[in-house]
């Protein structure tokens, strides 16, 4: 059996917190106990979903994105004076809560590793391969457009998206030297733009949302293009867990072609929300082969279309 990844069977997404764990992250953040206590708290949790990895038999392990308040702000956070998720709470969206919006004051810059530490962490404690997630690279821009990227650190926007690319080289790179060799991208805004409602902001905000898709499939393609051998690299098309609402919804088939087609990467999971979800994609899978483009997308290679 292949020891190289990506696998067939996988843990994707970020685990559920203990209990134990969301109690201590309130008491930190009421000034009950310190960064120690919380760590310690963190230490514990991941020891157990490592175990619970093994149990499965699962080839691969992962922290459970147990230090990390959400998927991609404390990343971003590190890379400068960058809110990606700011809410409004006052402006809700039907069914979803408030709408995060980016905030970026400073350019991006990479001033070190993010997750060497998380990754040497894993590897002292399992004899499975250690796995990565990070955040995609869009999800700034995401949040806002070109309007929120040139509100402040920014007056030309190709600018931002030059130093976003090399920040994430730069991440990868480390990483490698410091010898993971599995990294899962959790990309949102891709699959999230399946859905019309989506599609329609991003019309109003005065951009094309079938351009904006190739824009951020030519940025994921040029992060990774360099990325060290032997480092596979997947993408996790996610549509976030914001309670059961989810971030969108809708078939792959409108974004597929220009998607699927051209990412460059080693391996990809689609997230279905809904079983009418899961039945547009295997329709497309039917009519569509993608696997002799170089893309083992898992879900369709692997599953057979319905009837």
């Amino acid at each position: 059996m292949s020891i190289h990844p990506p696998f067939h069977a996988e843990h994707i997404g970020s685990l559920l917190r203990p209990a134990a764990l969301v109690t201590m992250r309130r008491r930190f953040a009421s000034g009950e106990i310190g960064r120690e206590a919380l760590t310690e708290a963190e230490d514990a949790a991941i020891a157990a979903a490592i175990a619970l990895q093994q149990r499965v038999g699962l080839k691969l392990a992962t922290d459970g994105e147990f230090r990390r308040r959400s998927y991609h702000s404390y990343f971003y956070g590190r890379l400068g004076d960058i809110v990606p998720d700011m809410v409004d709470r006052e402006k809700k969206a039907p069914g979803r809560g408030a709408q995060p919006v980016a905030v970026v004051k400073s350019r991006l810059k990479w001033s070190g590793p993010i997750h060497v530490a998380d990754y040497e962490y894993l590897r002292a404690r399992t004899s499975a391969v250690p796995k990565i997630t990070i955040p995609g690279p869009c999800a700034v821009h995401f949040r806002g457009g070109d309007a929120a990227v040139t509100a402040h650190a920014y007056t030309d926007v190709d600018e931002f998206w030059d130093d976003t690319v090399t920040a994430f080289q730069q991440e990868l790179k480390a990483l490698a030297t410091a010898g993971c060799t599995y990294v899962q991208i959790d990309e949102v805004p891709i699959p999230v733009m399946c859905d019309p409602s989506v599609q329609a902001t991003i019309t109003r905000r005065g951009e094309d949302p079938m351009a904006l898709i190739d824009l951020y499939v030519d940025t994921i393609n040029e992060a990774i293009r360099d990325r060290p051998p032997g480092m596979t690299v997947a993408v996790h098309m996610c549509r976030g867990n914001e309670g059961v609402a989810g971030l969108g919804s809708g078939g792959y088939d409108a974004i597929a072609e220009r998607v699927f087609g051209r990412l460059a990467v080693d391996g990809g999971r689609n997230e279905a929300m809904t079983a009418e979800t899961i039945r547009t994609i295997f329709e497309v899978d039917a009519a569509i082969d993608y696997t002799d483009r170089g893309i083992p997308f898992l879900l369709p290679q692997t599953m057979r279309p319905v009837t």
